[in-house]
């Protein structure tokens, strides 16, 4: 068994197309989710660089979860925007309310976040459940 067979996913996982998922392709869509600390970074780059170019349905796998974890991190940003205008506009007092709140959705980030690297990397395609699509 080759080191491509080891890291392929079930063929009942896999595009029905014809075309299945490469290593390459996963890895990437992987790393869009794990790259929890760069803000999307990493997301934004490969989707910039990739949506207008894709040519085969594994490459469309990995701007969909590109598109997908860059939705994330923008939904992370506005909660954390809101969050500290709360505290500002009660002069401070609301930040006893809000680092607490901003703790778990930094918690909440970086489970979901390890969660949908591992299934992506796996080739199946992940959704986050409290994501606003800002980019369709």
């Amino acid at each position: 068994m080759n080191e491509n067979e080891f890291n392929a996913p079930p063929k009942s996982q896999q595009p029905s197309g014809g075309d299945e998922i490469t290593n390459d392709s996963r890895t990437l869509a992987a790393v869009c989710h794990a790259t929890f600390f760069t803000s999307g970074l990493v997301a934004l780059i490969l989707y910039l660089v990739k949506k207008d170019t894709v040519s085969s349905e594994s490459e469309q796998f990995a701007v969909d979860e590109a598109k997908e974890a860059l939705n994330f991190q923008i939904c992370l940003l506005c909660c954390s925007i809101g969050l500290n205008l709360f505290g500002a506009v009660t002069l401070g007092f609301g930040y006893l309310l809000a680092i607490p709140a901003m703790s778990v959705v930094f918690i909440y980030a970086l489970v979901v976040s390890i969660m949908a690297a591992v299934k992506v990397y796996a080739g199946q395609p992940y959704r986050y459940s409290i994501t606003f699509r800002f980019i369709k």
